[in-house]
């Protein structure tokens, strides 16, 4: 889906600019005001996603004392090399979660490369889960999942699904993406790897991910529909590896427009493949194969 964005200073972090807002990314913002972090804790409430990018100039009590209905992790001292050395890595073998399980996979992981060169030390609250750690051992994204839907199922049913200040998406990172604290902002999965978040803090249901052997299948309509004698379109593989989809065409309720899918069949790898649409579309679609459960089996065969 395309993604429509405005920068605003900290100042603009308003209730009416909330009205209209889906998804706020705090970018190494250093504090909110108190009527600041109501008009989150109401946003939220209402279904609302945040993103916090904690860097040198958030403060530990960003979002008041202490660290404020809304925040899913404390924080700790900001860790920085000497001469900007590089201090860390993001470790893809603990990625977990809705969003990071489909970044774990390639040969090597492109995530394992990525420099940091500083970060917030995280320590989770109760109320969330550690999504990502650092090669270090430190969290790198912590996230809540408090939308509308999750909170209905925690409640009785005579409670109120969502409480101020509970509801809602809400992930933090260690360090903002930025050319100051590494180099994640250039990383070959930071695009897919940021819509996805996004997606996910707007409530997006994210699609399943095809098992080990399942086919990877798309559909193709609009500025994404190939031109009537393509066969085939390519594919780029979580290591790399340039790959074919074939297509497959169906007659659908208008028979002047049939029906077009790119299917994958037994994609090689877990982790994630790009779909590379015609030149009209202006971008890439991207599905996800789990890891194959059998592998972790320690058992001798």
């Amino acid at each position: 889906p395309r993604v429509l964005t405005r920068l605003v200073g900290p100042e603009g972090l308003t209730s009416a600019a909330l009205m209209d807002t889906q998804v706020v990314i705090l970018a190494n913002v250093s504090r909110l005001s108190a009527p600041q972090i109501e008009a989150l804790e109401t946003w939220l409430a209402r279904g609302g996603g945040l993103a916090v990018w904690a860097g040198d100039q958030t403060e530990p009590d960003w979002a008041g004392k202490p660290a404020g209905s809304i925040a899913p992790a404390s924080l700790g001292e900001w860790r920085v090399g000497p001469l900007r050395e590089v201090i860390a890595h993001p470790a893809p073998p603990t990625f977990t979660g809705p969003v990071m399980d489909a970044f774990r996979g390639g040969e090597p992981p492109a995530w394992a490369s990525a420099d940091v060169l500083g970060y917030r030390r995280l320590e989770a609250n109760a109320n969330a889960a550690v999504w990502a750690r650092l090669d270090t051992g430190d969290p790198w994204i912590v996230a809540r999942d408090r939308s509308p839907a999750t909170a209905q199922a925690d409640h009785d049913p005579g409670e109120a699904a969502v409480g101020q200040g509970q509801g809602g998406r809400v992930l933090m990172l260690a360090s903002p993406p930025t050319a100051e604290t590494g180099t994640v902002a250039v990383n070959p999965e930071f695009v897919p790897w940021v819509h996805e978040l996004v997606a996910w803090l707007a409530g997006s249901t994210a699609p399943r991910l095809a098992q080990p052997g399942e086919p990877l299948v798309i559909e193709l309509e609009g500025t994404a529909a190939p031109e009537p004698a393509a066969t085939e379109i390519p594919v780029r593989g979580p290591d790399g590896w340039a790959l074919t989809a074939k297509l497959t065409r169906e007659t659908g309720v208008d028979a002047a427009t049939p029906r077009v899918r790119a299917v994958l069949n037994d994609p090689p790898l877990p982790g994630l493949y790009r779909f590379e649409l015609p030149p009209a579309a202006n971008r890439v679609m991207v599905l996800g194969v789990d890891s194959d459960p059998r592998e972790a089996r320690v058992e001798p065969l």
